[in-house]
């Protein structure tokens, strides 16, 4: 697209994405400040932990009242994201029990449950699982939202059993929520179309190829990083944005856009399951620049031979973690920050092996 239709639908993606926002976080410079969690015993960490209020990295000084219950509803259970997810989200679990000294009934529980894939059925089946969890009266709920325009009775329900919501990786329209745990999305995707652009030279033409439109983080990035080229990069033209829908898949799509912009200069990816579809259908002689979101195993194979430019890699276990220990504050009735940012780190080939960028790797 022209550059001035690209702004005209700039200002209509940031109208959309701004509505299920409720306001944003921002780390900093965006750079990607130390904001990970090991998959060892290094401690959790977050950017500007300073400028809160409380303490979402450790559960040190946390009172909670035995036999409470956590529930955790996720997007799925089969993506070593969410799996990364779980395993933050168990781990402040395990330590409040051992810090409390809690053992058979009296020990802090977690429940965890996840739909199958991330379409219209799946926005379906997220909704009857949460109206189920919430039926078994949590202490408090864990949620990360398919579609952001969803859940909306679920959270009313929440407030009516004074359950305390908190949102984690994905937001939803509602001001009924404690508290959100997640990536500054769009400060990660303005880092991503910067070093798109250093890569082709800050000359020549991208694309964006999407996820969903249901879903919060996949329109904040689109909307981080038309707004970093637009405002930043002169040289630089954004052809196209596509979302991927029920109807036409990532591979599809990326089909598309090659058919109707051969000579495409770079591609930002705003997932793993958009990045791998494109990184299976890469001709050999494909010249493109890729850059993309997270960091699953096809992904980190791609950045080592040099296939994919780079990537965002986010922070799932320390979200999984920094949202159990707000949802436990909560539940205990202490006050908790609104907003956590879990932090991210661009990873290329030049860090792939960097020991401080291990605390980022999930697969």
């Amino acid at each position: 697209m022209k550059r001035k239709k690209t702004e005209i639908f700039l200002a209509g993606l940031l109208a959309a994405a701004l509505v299920g926002c409720g306001g944003n976080v921002n780390s900093g410079d965006g750079s990607g400040q130390p904001a990970g969690e090991s998959t060892g015993e290094e401690e959790i960490e977050l950017p500007n932990e300073e400028g809160k209020d409380y303490k979402y990295t450790n559960v040190e000084g946390l009172d909670v009242q035995p036999g409470t219950r956590i529930a955790l509803v996720l997007k799925n259970l089969e993506n070593s994201y969410w799996k990364a997810v779980k395993e933050g989200a168990e781990k402040a679990v395990e330590e409040i029990n051992e810090n409390l000294g809690y053992t058979g009934e009296d020990k802090v529980s977690l429940t965890v449950d996840g739909a199958e894939g991330e379409d219209g059925e799946a926005v379906d089946q997220q909704i009857n699982t949460l109206d189920a969890v919430l039926s078994e009266n949590p202490s408090a709920l864990c949620l990360a939202a398919i579609d952001m325009q969803s859940c909306e009775a679920q959270m009313e329900a929440a407030v009516e059993s004074e359950i305390p919501v908190v949102i984690l990786d994905s937001g939803i329209e509602s001001d009924l929520v404690s508290a959100i745990c997640r990536t500054d999305n769009e400060a990660a995707a303005a880092e991503a179309a910067d070093r798109l652009c250093e890569r082709i030279g800050e000359s020549g033409t991208v694309a964006v190829l999407s996820y969903s439109r249901r879903t919060e983080t996949s329109m904040q990035r689109a909307q981080g990083f038309l707004q970093e080229i637009e405002e930043n990069h002169p040289g630089v033209e954004v052809m196209e944005i596509l979302f991927e829908d029920e109807e036409k898949s990532a591979a599809e799509l990326w089909k598309q856009i090659q058919e109707e912009y051969p000579d495409l200069d770079g591609l930002f990816c705003t997932s793993s399951t958009v990045a791998v579809q494109v990184l299976d259908n890469l001709a050999e002689e494909q010249k493109v620049e890729i850059v993309s979101f997270d960091a699953d195993k096809e992904q980190l194979k791609a950045v080592r031979d040099g296939r994919l430019a780079g990537t965002i890699c986010q922070n799932p276990r320390g979200m999984g973690y920094t949202a159990v220990v707000a949802a436990l504050r909560a539940a205990s009735g202490e006050t908790v920050d609104r907003e956590i940012d879990t932090g991210y780190q661009w990873l290329d080939r030049s860090s792939l092996e960097d020991k401080s960028c291990e605390k980022y790797l999930y697969d």
